[in-house]
């Protein structure tokens, strides 16, 4: 974890909420990041809350995390996994930009997670 905080260029604090939201996060790769969840990591790491969701952001535009809806996110399957490898190997999200600019998302990640989270 500490080694994909040094190739994002992650302060040390960052470093710390991303860990903490990737203990959380589900078998599907899914992290839910609503305001108890934030409360509840800044008062753990004694930082503020307004650090933790600085860290969000961080971690959505340097591409570690996906937006699938406000407040819920999906951590970059190339990067994190959570269970079997034999299932994570499995979990692959791909981002094509269009010579338009506009991002498209797919995935393999399950049909009922993709209805879930809009993808």
């Amino acid at each position: 974890m500490n080694d994909i905080g040094k190739l994002n260029g992650l302060s040390p604090a960052s470093n710390k909420v991303l860990l903490e939201l990737i203990r959380g996060m589900s078998y599907n790769n899914v992290i839910p990041v609503y305001m108890p969840i934030k409360k509840m990591i800044a008062n753990k790491l004694g930082i503020s809350i307004h650090a933790v969701e600085k860290s969000v952001k961080e971690f959505y535009n340097k591409g570690l995390f996906i937006r699938a809806a406000r407040g819920v996110y999906v951590a970059d399957p190339n990067l994190f996994g959570k269970g079997k490898w034999t299932d994570i190997k499995k979990l692959r999200l791909t981002i094509e930009y269009g010579k338009d600019g506009k991002k498209q998302l797919s995935s393999n990640i399950s049909e009922e997670l993709q209805l879930k989270l809009g993808i």
